[in-house]
């Protein structure tokens, strides 16, 4: 279920940035040692932009499941990495935007930079899955854009082969 995955992302978004965050303040706390004030702030400018950056990639992934173009534009305004991957099928934003059919989410997001060929975990792309789920739109735009037509699954199916299937 979307809401589930959704929880997943951001879940995962949040415990990386933990991780950053808490090998940052080792990183701080040294600098805080030598008293470099200069240092200290640059760390926590760093670290305020990867929390924001991690939030903003949950968030991006939420936005394009709920078909929010304007969270979309606003997510990716704000420095919102486009290519980020979902814990557990590794799908991007272009891929979740191309199965669901959301046609103004894929440009706005093919415009964006996103990868147009970034495969999950079994190597289904944003081609693959929107030929299989009869995008035929969607299916000519992200071709238009550069988007490999041969790119095989594991079982060697291509988008090629998909849409002349149907």
């Amino acid at each position: 279920p979307p809401a589930r995955e959704a929880g997943r992302s951001t879940q995962s978004a949040e415990v990386a940035v933990l991780h950053l965050c808490a090998r940052q303040a080792r990183v701080a706390g040294d600098a805080e040692d030598r008293q470099n004030v200069s240092e200290l702030q640059q760390l926590e400018r760093q670290r305020a932009r990867c929390a924001m950056q991690a939030g903003a990639a949950a968030q991006l992934h939420i936005a394009v499941q709920q078909r929010d173009s304007e969270a979309v534009s606003g997510l990716l305004a704000a420095g919102a990495d486009v290519n980020a991957r979902a814990k557990g099928d590794g799908a991007t934003p272009l891929f979740s935007a191309a199965a669901g059919g959301y046609g103004e989410i894929v440009s706005r997001l093919v415009a964006a930079g996103a990868a147009l060929n970034a495969a999950t975990q079994v190597g289904t792309t944003p081609l693959w899955v929107a030929a299989y789920m009869g995008h035929d739109e969607i299916v000519s735009d992200l071709t238009a854009a550069g988007a490999n037509l041969n790119a095989a699954v594991q079982n060697g199916a291509t988008p090629l082969y998909i849409a002349a299937q149907r």
